[in-house]
């Protein structure tokens, strides 16, 4: 089973990685807003979506039978 981050390319893996993708743009611009924020004097917390891309490198989790 193999996981990557940010589509990360493995040229020798047989089929599609499965990977997170963080918007790394997007969390730029998110993480330059709170600083200048904060060099204002103030906070806010802000929250950051990502996306699971499934492929073919990971499979779902086993279903057990419950008694």
């Amino acid at each position: 089973m193999w996981a990557s981050f940010d589509g990360i390319d493995l040229p020798w893996l047989v089929g599609t990685l499965t990977t997170i993708d963080q918007r790394g743009q997007e969390k730029g611009r998110t993480i330059a807003d709170m600083v200048t924020s904060a060099l204002a004097g103030t906070r806010e917390n802000r929250e950051h979506s990502f996306t699971l891309v499934q492929g073919t490198s990971t499979d779902a989790p086993p279903q057990h039978a419950h008694a």
